[in-house]
């Protein structure tokens, strides 16, 4: 399509090497906590031209830290395609800083008895990618990646780098200025008026370990309404949140953010 922007196809890069938004560096500017924005995607052209247009728009507003993708999915040709694309027309072009992190599919819906792929769920790349991504990203990573998986949590290793704050947003957003882990500033903050007594209280209103931040969303406390045993299991925590404890503070959407140890916690 002539709109759309494909591995194959050289466009001219919107920016130029000139333009490369270097300067904001990879930490926040009030904290000095590295910044890693994230956002997840597959392999599909829909979304590698919105990728495109986020990693433009972070140049632009001179968005601090890094900048991953996290590509799904991708077949072998996919995979190098993207990243030969994503190296001449995203990282050279643009910034050093903005990076494509691959992982597997993981949107395959198994039968539990059978094993069986019976179905596809786009929506298991975000969590699942970004579990891959803590642990096994350039960037991050854990201490002894090969151990993961281990059934046990306390065998699966440690953050390499747990300080470093993870910004999760979607690939259809825009950046329309930097987005950082400090939200001291009430004029550049926005706090809804049944909020705001809340945010009076606190201490500190920066990203740190036990203390995430997210965008509030409409969906308010209807999740209580979900099947919670079924998805959640019936130990979950989720089953003893009461109505005005989710209305006040569960109803969250990206941007998610989080240091890298919270963020790896809530992953898994």
């Amino acid at each position: 399509a002539a709109g759309g922007l494909r591995p194959d196809v050289a466009r001219r890069p919107l920016a130029t090497p000139a333009m490369t938004g270097d300067d904001a560096g990879t930490t926040s500017p009030t904290t000095n906590a590295t910044l890693h924005v994230i956002f997840s995607t597959d392999c599909g052209t829909f979304q590698h031209w919105q990728s495109y247009l986020f990693f433009h728009a972070a140049l632009k507003v001179g968005q601090p830290g890094y900048v991953t993708r996290i590509a799904s999915g991708c077949a072998d040709d996919e995979l190098e395609a993207e990243r030969r694309w994503h190296d001449d027309h995203i990282r050279s072009a643009m910034s050093d800083r903005f990076r494509i992190h691959f992982t597997p599919h993981f949107s395959g819906v198994k039968d539990e008895a059978t094993g069986e792929v019976k179905g596809d769920y786009k929506f298991f790349n975000k969590p699942f990618g970004l579990k891959h991504f803590l642990e096994h990203g350039e960037l991050t990573g854990l201490t002894d990646p090969g151990k993961a998986d281990a059934a046990d949590p306390r065998d699966r290793g440690t953050m390499s780098r747990p300080d470093d704050v993870i910004i999760l947003c979607d690939p259809d957003m825009l950046l329309l200025r930097p987005i950082t882990d400090d939200f001291s500033d009430e004029r550049s903050t926005l706090i809804g008026p049944r909020r705001r007594k809340i945010y009076k209280q606190q201490k500190s209103h920066v990203v740190r370990a036990l203390h995430p931040y997210a965008q509030t969303y409409g969906l308010g406390t209807q999740w209580r309404k979900f099947d919670l045993v079924d998805i959640a299991g019936k130990d979950s925590p989720a089953l003893t949140v009461d109505q005005p404890t989710g209305a006040m503070y569960y109803p969250v959407g990206p941007p998610y953010l989080a240091v890298a140890s919270d963020m790896h916690a809530i992953a898994v």
